[in-house]
């Protein structure tokens, strides 16, 4: 008799975890990628809204691309960016940033070109500290 309550917990255990990882699998959804557009205005592989690059050196972070809108060029090998912000991180902890209206970023060389309204916000120190450093060296030497 305890056998067949056994097989019978078992059975239903099973059941049950099969139904369980059944529902789970149908419900789930995969991430999904951006889809390459083709834009009929422009020559454009790939259109990204809310673009970043993020560009490294011995893991630890240079600067911080961010646009609200890209669209990438494989032939001419650059991305041209509307509504760009740049953010540097300097070697002592400093940073500093940079918005433009449009940007162009060259992909092979990870150079890039801001226009339109360029603002630079910087922190006192990092300007400042180079000017008062000569200040100091030129009183000094007289």
């Amino acid at each position: 008799m305890f056998t067949w309550v056994r097989r019978l917990l078992l059975f239903m255990a099973l059941s049950l975890i099969a139904i369980s990882g059944y529902y789970l699998y149908g419900n789930f959804t995969p991430a999904k990628l951006p889809e390459k557009i083709r834009s009929a205005n422009s020559q454009a592989d790939v259109e990204i809204k809310k673009f970043k690059v993020v560009h490294e050196n011995l893991g630890r972070k240079d600067w911080e691309l961010k646009a609200d809108y890209a669209e990438i060029n494989h032939q001419q090998n650059v991305t041209h960016m509307r509504h760009v912000e740049v953010e540097f991180f300097m070697k002592n902890d400093q940073q500093f940033w940079v918005s433009a209206d449009t940007g162009v970023l060259k992909n092979n060389t990870k150079d890039f070109e801001l226009e339109g309204n360029v603002r630079l916000i910087a922190e006192q120190d990092l300007v400042l500290g180079k000017n008062r450093a000569r200040q100091v060296g030129q009183t000094a030497k007289n």
